[in-house]
């Protein structure tokens, strides 16, 4: 395995999908002994194909997701058994469903199971946000589109999709839908500092300095690193709570819940300079009782001679 290949488990058997040469491939492995099952070629085209990304689908299957740039950067996908039959009956040689439509330049970022036969696809395409929600053949049964940068996906206890974002001025905001794809909350602010460490939109538009996941109430956790000591100790990473209605919990705020002016709990401080260089992933616990904690994952150079992966946790 390698940076950027995915995987999901299909009891009994583990389908791995990946790009090599231009080409989308699968590999399935029995879950009991990790020996090859079967070899699955999902598209062999025009080597012009990268990013597979692979879901669930409900029914012992699994969705492939990937892009293509033979005609602009575009979004496909096609959909297998769990014994590596496509369903739809694709030769290799074609791109099978479209996602994107006729999009001129979409970078795919994530695909999640929605817990209901479908999936939640988000995907940025020339400065605009797209999130859609998958049916069970792929169709695009709705779609949301907004401006921002570095958007990361998650689901709230429900299975309602969430979106956290950075805006052209710096600060951080999520957007809330429900299963139909209508506004629960959007555009709420967890960052109002105007200091959020931007990626490269160009060279890096696969990476985001935000995390974002659920709390198993329906509410959100968001962490990102910021610039707010920056000339002192470099970016540091913070992280803030937020109900189901999108309101932050006191306990996570710097100052107790006031009103945005210090955005945040501090986490930790990296001892990074560079934004290309910063790494972050989060997930929930149970601390003992729904709203869950969060547990933060980053890399660090404060050894001064080596990256070391570091973890801490927010209760």
């Amino acid at each position: 395995m390698s940076v950027g290949d995915n995987y999901i488990v299909l009891q009994p058997r583990v389908f791995f999908t990946f790009e090599n040469g231009g080409n989308i491939y699968a590999e399935l492995f029995r879950l009991r002994d990790a020996s090859a099952y079967a070899s699955v070629i999902v598209y062999n085209g025009g080597n012009t194909a990268q990013n597979a990304k692979a879901v669930q689908n409900g029914t012992g299957g699994v969705f492939v997701i990937y892009e293509d740039n033979s005609n602009n950067n575009r979004i496909y996908g096609k959909r297998y058994t769990g014994y590596g039959t496509d369903i739809d009956g694709y030769a290799t040689g074609n791109l099978g469903i479209s996602i994107s439509g006729a999009a001129t330049d979409a970078y795919l970022l994530d695909v999640k199971y929605d817990n209901n036969n479908g999936a939640y696809i988000l995907y940025i395409d020339s400065g605009t946000v797209y999130l859609r929600r998958l049916n069970s053949a792929l169709g695009v049964t709705w779609t949301r589109s907004f401006a921002g940068r570095d958007p990361v996906l998650a689901l709230d206890s429900s299975n309602r999709p969430m979106v956290a974002y950075a805006t052209v001025t710096g600060n951080i905001l999520v957007n809330k839908y429900d299963t139909g794809g209508s506004g629960i909350y959007t555009g709420v602010v967890v960052h109002s500092l105007g200091q959020y460490a931007f990626t490269d939109s160009v060279t890096e538009q696969y990476k985001s300095n935000i995390a974002i996941t659920g709390d198993g109430s329906d509410g959100a956790i968001i962490s990102w690193f910021d610039e707010r000591y920056y000339p002192q100790i470099g970016f540091a990473l913070f992280a803030l709570g937020i109900d189901g209605a999108g309101s932050p919990y006191a306990s996570w705020d710097a100052d107790s819940g006031a009103a945005f002016d210090y955005d945040g709990f501090l986490i930790a401080i990296v001892s990074v300079w560079d934004p290309a260089e910063l790494s972050i992933n989060s997930v929930f616990y149970d601390d003992g009782g729904a709203p869950y904690g969060g547990i933060f994952i980053w890399r660090d150079f404060r050894s001064n001679s080596q990256w070391d992966i570091y973890f801490d946790s927010k209760n």
